[in-house]
């Protein structure tokens, strides 16, 4: 299982490497959207999407844009329906991902709290101490979402979901990341501390 720690720990390395080869989409983060998601899912000629590669260093597989959901990390096995020619059905998915460029992250939330995985991971972007506001009403909503659907039907006590949030000042800044998570249904009522990644 993938722990919230080591998957952190995958993306830094992934997100320091890229910066180390001075990625120029990593400074698409504002001006253009689809780069910006292009870079985390899609990748180019170049050099395979950020979280491909995260994926691959945790030894897991990667498909994108499947059942609605923007990547799932799953380990290869047999399909449970294996007369579907080329789709992903194993018997458990071990990371969720969702990435927001836009201004409603909670609704990627809703998503990632209906489907089952034992880490769920949320990325998406501020504006830093222009935006402090607004990051904590946004989490301080994800985190009453996550209360009101436990409450309807709990999640595994093991469950854990990891916010990467990456902070920019200024349009064509390269985003600064920081990190909250959340496990065994312990939803905060506020926000407390955003830690560096």
């Amino acid at each position: 299982m993938v722990t919230a720690k080591a998957f952190r720990q995958a993306f830094a390395e992934q997100w320091q490497n890229d910066l180390a080869d001075n990625e120029p989409s990593l400074l698409a983060a504002r001006p253009n959207l689809t780069n910006r998601t292009d870079y985390m899912l899609k990748g180019t000629k170049r050099k395979p999407a950020l979280l491909a590669r995260v994926a691959h260093s945790l030894s897991l597989n990667m498909t994108t844009e499947r059942f609605y959901l923007d990547a799932i990390f799953y380990k290869e096995e047999p399909d449970l329906l294996p007369d579907k020619p080329n789709n992903i059905y194993p018997a458990r998915f071990e990371v969720l991902i969702e990435h927001e460029n836009g201004r409603h992250p909670e609704e990627e939330m809703y998503k990632l709290l209906l489907w089952r995985a034992p880490l769920k991971v949320l990325i998406f972007y501020d504006r830093g101490v222009l935006q402090q506001e607004w990051l904590t009403e946004k989490l301080t909503k994800m985190f009453e979402i996550g209360k009101a659907v436990d409450k309807q039907w709990p999640e595994a006590a093991t469950t854990k979901y990891l916010f990467l949030i990456g902070q920019t000042v200024w349009k064509r800044e390269v985003p600064h990341w920081r990190y909250v998570y959340v496990q065994n249904g312990r939803w905060p009522k506020k926000l407390r501390k955003l830690k560096p990644v």
